[in-house]
């Protein structure tokens, strides 16, 4: 005789963490930043550049580097609400949302402080600011990988990706799925849209 599953209806309704709200931080850093550069351009004094002409040149290189990330930060923050409403509902799920939020954070923290040094002769206290910038992107980062490590997930035993086209998760137990069309969409669009926009700015 056959053995019967019992599948529970969940009619909770699926709402997204409160946590989303954090989304909205990097952006906002690298918005800030950006408008920064450009209302006081003329007057860094950037590293590198004794010619006051050549300080356009300068401020460009270094706000698109703002900008290519900027996007990318964007692209993990979409990815993330892509991947909570394309995988099943468990405590893995969160757990990944988490950890894209802190991607999306490491990035917004850690590019400020190596970028800006390099770029613009700043104060020793500036410095010690943007080292403190890094070191908080690397602990947000540590601290969420850690947390989804230690959750015990049936894909440990299996591979990271697979390919099921009748498969509606976008990420589920069995790693990602690149059967979705959804997927390619978006690695598609985190590896080609960051690199079209620099070059449509330069």
């Amino acid at each position: 005789m056959s053995q019967q599953h019992t599948v529970e209806l969940d009619l909770t309704p699926d709402r997204m963490p409160r946590t989303l709200w954090f989304a909205a931080g990097p952006p906002l850093i690298n918005i800030a930043i950006f408008c920064w550069l450009a209302a006081h351009w003329r007057e860094i004094p950037w590293s590198g550049y004794t010619d006051h002409s050549w300080h356009h040149v300068a401020f460009r290189n270094c706000s698109l580097t703002f900008v290519v990330f900027g996007v990318f930060e964007l692209w993990v923050l979409v990815s993330a609400v892509a991947q909570w409403y394309g995988s099943p509902r468990n405590e893995e799920r969160r757990a990944r949302f988490h950890l894209s939020l802190a991607q999306a954070w490491f990035v917004a923290l850690v590019l400020p402080g190596f970028t800006l040094p390099i770029n613009i002769d700043m104060s020793r206290t500036a410095i010690a600011l943007c080292v403190t910038c890094v070191a908080a992107g690397f602990a947000v980062l540590i601290f969420f990988a850690r947390r989804e490590g230690k959750l015990p997930s049936p894909s440990a035993h299996t591979s990271t990706w697979y390919f099921d086209r009748g498969d509606p998760a976008l990420f589920g137990p069995r790693g990602m799925n690149l059967g979705n069309p959804w997927q390619w969409v978006l690695l598609a669009s985190g590896l080609l849209l960051p690199g079209i926009i620099a070059f449509l700015i330069r």
